[in-house]
């Protein structure tokens, strides 16, 4: 897990780690990463490239695992947990596909 929070830190961090991919696991670490008018529901599971500090790679957003816990009725509940691995799905394929 990458803290956003601290620019420095988060950028140093990237820089070690070098991922191919990063997941975005709901609106405040797609808001750390890429400022306050990052909305989930924009970028809800899209591969798409990114630029962070001095990292270059892939990004899969998604809803963050507690908001299918949130979910209300069982219905909207399952609907949100099979959006999410459908979302954790499409991660694992764009790095099977050699991501960047």
């Amino acid at each position: 897990m990458i803290d956003g929070s601290n620019r420095r830190a988060r950028d140093a961090e990237l820089g070690v780690i070098r991922p191919r991919l990063l997941v975005m696991l709901g609106a405040v670490a797609g808001e750390a990463l890429f400022g306050p008018r990052f909305r989930v529901g924009e970028h809800k599971g899209k591969v798409e490239e990114a630029a962070v500090g001095p990292w270059r790679g892939l990004v899969v957003s998604t809803i963050h695992p507690s908001a299918v816990l949130r979910g209300g009725d069982p219905e909207a509940r399952e609907r949100s947990f099979s959006g999410l691995v459908a979302d954790l799905v499409t991660a694992r394929e764009a790095l099977r596909r050699g991501g960047s």
